[in-house]
This record gives C-alpha cells, sequence and structure tokens, in this order.
C-alpha cells in the first residue's frame, strides 16, 4: 500500500467495519491469516490495528491479536512465520505502545523459548519490543524508536 490517501481510507473501512458493525472475530481471523501467509503485510496491519486503537478508540482487537501471537507455536521448518509476526510486533509497539504493555506479560513466553525446543519469535525482536515499551514509559519520542527499527533491517 504505497498510496497513503488509499490506505488510510482503507484502514477507515475496516475500522468502521470493527467498531461499528461486529466485525471484529472475522478481522482477527483475516489479520492472522495474512501475518501467516503474507510477509508483506506485517506492517500495514500493524498499522492498521494501532488507527483501530487510536483514532477509533477500539484497542480490543490488537490486544486479542497480541495474546493469539503469544500463545502461537512454530514449526522448525518455519522461517517465514516468525519472522513475519516478529515484524508485524515490532511495528505494533512503535505504533501503539500502550497496547503492547498491556499485553507484554504474554508475550514474554516466546522470550523464554529455546531455539531447538519450542520454535519462536527472534529473542532480538522480544528485546526491541521491550525496549521499545520501556522507552514509551519514560518518555523518549519516536526518533530513539527509529534506532531500533533499523537493527531490524540487519
Amino acid at each position: 500500500m504505497k498510496v497513503h490517501n488509499i490506505k488510510m481510507h482503507v484502514f477507515k473501512v475496516i475500522c468502521i467495519a470493527v467498531k461499528n458493525h461486529g466485525h471484529a472475530l472475522a478481522a482477527q481471523i483475516n489479520i492472522m491469516q495474512a501475518l501467516q501467509y503474507h510477509e508483506h503485510l506485517s506492517e500495514p496491519m500493524a498499522e492498521c490495528l494501532a488507527h483501530l486503537a487510536k483514532d477509533f478508540d477500539h484497542a480490543q482487537l490488537g490486544e486479542e491479536i497480541l495474546r493469539e501471537i503469544a500463545g502461537k507455536t512454530f514449526n522448525a521448518q518455519d522461517t517465514k512465520g516468525p519472522r513475519a509476526f516478529s515484524r508485524f510486533l515490532v511495528k505494533f509497539c512503535e505504533e501503539s505502545p500502550r497496547s503492547v504493555l498491556k499485553q507484554i506479560s504474554v508475550l514474554l513466553g516466546h522470550l523464554d523459548s529455546e531455539v531447538g525446543r519450542r520454535p519462536s519469535l527472534s529473542h532480538d525482536h522480544v528485546l526491541i519490543i521491550i525496549a521499545l515499551v520501556v522507552s514509551h514509559a519514560y518518555g523518549y519520542g519516536r526518533s530513539n524508536r527509529a534506532a531500533y527499527s533499523r537493527t531490524l533491517k540487519r
């Protein structure tokens, strides 16, 4: 979604459907499937959920998706899935750190997992998420958060 105006209108349609017309469950299922099968949709889905939380005052869907991600396990052969979910979590934390802060305790289970025992999200990404939440708690601006995001590009 390269054109900002079109992206914002699509987000608005999704947000109105979720908030006013009871499409939260359908949106949750579709977002989880998009994250699982389409790696390029990680950041737009996070932006949409942050838009829903900020502009439509409906953070429940984002928090429910965070709980579902926290309970997710990945196959040892799956390399795209954990990477896509990690990118989603980092972007969602950048956009809506308060929602992630509420669910950080359930996300810490991915930090405890070992690569050989239970494939999970990247430890680096979980630590970046924690750093972003802490930086938000102490009031650092977006410029400091951008430094953490650049480490993902490596």
